[in-house]
């Protein structure tokens, strides 16, 4: 038959009637705090029949998600490094997470490593709560870890080449720090060293590694060749000779050289110095250089005298083959020797050297200049005048014309 009796909710069997507590079913008010609550029902009708019965309600109280990361806020890094972050949840429950670098979904768990990083970039985290009476809902953002990728740029140079026993000089930029190697076994923490008294065994890649700001490194090489210097020396047919004889020297030690006396470049030579004369070569190689002397003791020849014909010589401006004559006239066999005394290319000796009695030519070539040049040429302790007129003093030994119509 249908229920005809009353219905009264408390918090006791048979207790103090609940507001709202008079009907089959009761709304348990939530804005209790959390906690377990027991609920009694009693019912009864006319005829006497009566029942209580009770129900527990667990009130639970409502939570706010939330997750941060580490490191947190910002971060340095070098080029090529990796950042390892991980997720602590707040009201999480069992959650789940969303990794997120430079606004890409890129990873699941509550860690995460970044890939090598070459470029500034964020990070951040979403996480999925599953508490139970989250509010405003079960997802929560952390804050954003920017990532700052700090770069080194390194540079090495040298005053290379240089040659065997001066100083090598290292020069690197770009840092805080800097550590130097290089061959057989060079180590240097400056940031422009020195080598002094550098060998051709040092030759070969000098490598800077420079450390920046955040400790990030970068390297450099330069490569270094250090020029063996020659050492040069002369030989000499001789180095005690008679006056107007000549010598053979010759250099060695060097691809090139270059004398001092007028002799020019090259070797051997041949001077024929009238008195003792010191000669120096400079001998280079691969842009290194180096010098040698000798000195070449000329002695009178005892008994030996010349006579010289012309003393003089005049010409003009147009070149001439001159002939001088050479008489002995004290001693036997005795040697003379012709030499040029200054710089005059103008002026060149052929067959300039002789036994006793002899002669030689001078080859005096045209003067197309307006000045008068004059030169010396020695035999013994014989000089010869030369003089030749400018181009501009022809005039003079021109025959005047006269105009016929």
């Amino acid at each position: 038959p249908p229920w005809n009796g009353q219905w009264q909710w408390s918090t006791t069997c048979h207790g103090t009637i609940l507001p709202g507590g008079t009907g089959a079913d009761y709304q348990v008010p939530l804005t209790q705090p959390a906690g377990s609550y027991t609920y009694y029902l009693w019912a009864h009708n006319a005829c006497g029949n009566s029942n209580c019965v009770s129900s527990t309600v667990n009130i639970t109280a409502t939570v706010t998600p939330s997750v941060s990361i580490s490191p947190a806020s910002s971060t340095t890094v070098c080029p090529g490094h990796t950042v390892s972050f991980t997720a602590t949840p707040t009201n999480g429950g069992s959650p789940t997470y969303q990794w997120w670098l430079g606004g890409a979904n890129v990873a699941s768990g509550p860690t995460y490593t970044t890939p090598p990083l070459n470029s500034n970039t964020t990070v951040y985290c979403i996480m999925t709560s599953t508490a139970n009476c989250t509010e405003p809902d079960n997802h929560a953002t952390s804050a954003t870890t920017n990532i700052t990728v700090t770069s080194v740029t390194a540079t090495a140079s040298s005053n290379s080449p240089v040659c065997s026993g001066a100083t090598l000089n290292l020069s690197s930029s770009g840092g805080n720090s800097y550590s130097w190697s290089g061959p057989p076994a060079f180590n240097s923490q400056l940031q422009s060293p020195g080598i002094p008294n550098a060998q051709p065994s040092q030759s070969g890649t000098y490598t800077v590694t420079v450390t920046g700001n955040g400790g990030c490194t970068a390297t450099a090489t330069t490569i270094v060749t250090i020029n063996q210097t020659p050492t040069v020396s002369i030989s000499a047919s001789s180095t005690n000779i008679a006056s107007g004889q000549s010598v053979t020297l010759t250099a060695s030690g060097a691809t090139n050289y270059s004398w001092s006396n007028g002799l020019g470049s090259g070797s051997p030579v041949n001077p024929s110095p009238t008195s003792t004369t010191t000669y120096t070569v400079t001998g280079t190689s691969n842009g290194c250089s180096a010098t040698a002397s000798v000195t070449i003791n000329v002695t009178p020849q005892p008994g030996c005298s010349f006579s010289v014909t012309p003393l003089v010589i005049n010409t003009d401006s147009n070149g001439t083959v001159q002939t001088v004559n050479v008489t002995q006239v004290t001693g036997s066999n005795c040697s003379w020797s012709a030499s040029v005394s200054g710089n005059c290319p103008w002026l060149s000796i052929v067959n300039g050297s002789g036994s006793n009695s002899g002669s030689f030519t001078v080859n005096i070539t045209p003067n197309t200049g307006v000045a008068t040049r004059t030169c010396q040429v020695n035999i013994d302790t014989l000089v010869i005048q030369i003089t030749q007129t400018g181009y501009s003093n022809m005039n003079s030994n021109c025959p005047q014309l006269s105009p016929v119509l």
